[in-house]
């Protein structure tokens, strides 16, 4: 990854923290563990998924998905979930998040 990418990928995961924030105030971004990456934010109490955030002008969902559920396995979780830069908007609420759709059931319909 070069600096240029490295910083958009820094520059977008603080854009979206405040909105992450607003519903977990302690969440935090986390520091890169290599192939031990957790996700992008830690979120305390969360034991449901990790968030992969990406800022590419190319999308690659297969494989931002697949990057997603190998860090939630790192961090011993079930799902991953991927918030991606929506391109002409910086508000953080307006980007996307992409899922497979069982975990959108499991998070939405969780089994009691």
């Amino acid at each position: 990854m070069t600096n240029r990418s490295k910083q958009k990928g820094t520059s977008f995961e603080s854009s979206v923290l405040p909105a992450i924030k607003e519903k977990q105030p302690l969440a935090e971004r986390r520091a890169l563990e290599g192939k031990q990456d957790k996700g992008d934010f830690y979120i305390p109490g969360e034991d449901r998924f990790v968030i992969e955030a990406k800022n590419h002008k190319e999308m690659d969902l297969s494989g931002w998905l697949r990057e997603a559920t190998t860090e939630a396995a790192n961090a011993n979780v079930p799902h991953g979930v991927v918030f991606h830069k929506k391109r002409g908007t910086t508000d953080p609420r307006e980007q996307y998040a992409t899922m497979k759709v069982g975990t959108f059931l499991d998070l939405v319909y969780p089994e009691e």
